[in-house]
């Protein structure tokens, strides 16, 4: 066998060790651009958790301010008519 074409017989197979290399640089960048892809959509899925909880919250809030309003307009209500009966019987 000529070593100038570098290639080289193992275990009833012939092998490129340049074509190897290639192939383990390409499953090596492949490996890598999907772990970059876990890592950005974990961060995406973190922000979007982080907005929902932001927006429950929000809600919450505006719920809390609506019941409250609500109770206090009918306590002045409540209050008024009383008055109003009071002023109206005297």
């Amino acid at each position: 066998m000529q070593e100038s074409f570098k290639t080289y017989y193992r275990a009833d197979r012939w092998t490129y060790p340049d074509s190897n290399f290639s192939s383990q640089q390409t499953c090596s960048k492949l490996a890598l651009k999907i772990c970059k892809l876990a890592a950005r959509l974990t961060r995406k899925e973190c922000k979007l958790e982080t907005s929902l909880q932001k927006r429950r919250s929000h809600h919450a809030t505006n719920l809390q301010q609506a019941c409250r309003v609500k109770l206090i307009a009918n306590i002045a209500k409540t209050e008024y008519e009383k008055n109003l009966r009071l002023e109206l019987a005297t």
